[in-house]
């Protein structure tokens, strides 16, 4: 999965710790010279549980920033790949 937009230290760990929080989650890692997180997941754990955590995570700080959300898309960029 990329993420895209994510330059930061602390970004790159709230998001490992938001993916890891679902609870069908393991060894997550967030390459910052590629934008890409990896992790391995249950079999059964919907890709789309991870985007949503994710969102709602920028969300969360975004409004934290400025209190209020323009658009998910200025914070980071989620790219599903296989």
């Amino acid at each position: 999965m990329v993420v895209q937009g994510m330059t930061y230290e602390h970004c790159v760990r709230r998001v490992e710790k938001a993916i890891l929080s679902i609870g069908k989650t393991r060894d997550v890692y967030y390459d910052v010279a590629i934008g890409k997180v990896s992790f391995l997941k249950e079999e059964d754990l919907d890709l789309n549980e991870v985007v949503k955590a994710i969102e709602l995570l920028a969300i969360r700080l975004l409004k934290a920033k400025n209190n209020k959300v323009d658009s998910f898309s200025v914070l980071w960029k989620i790219v599903l790949s296989s």
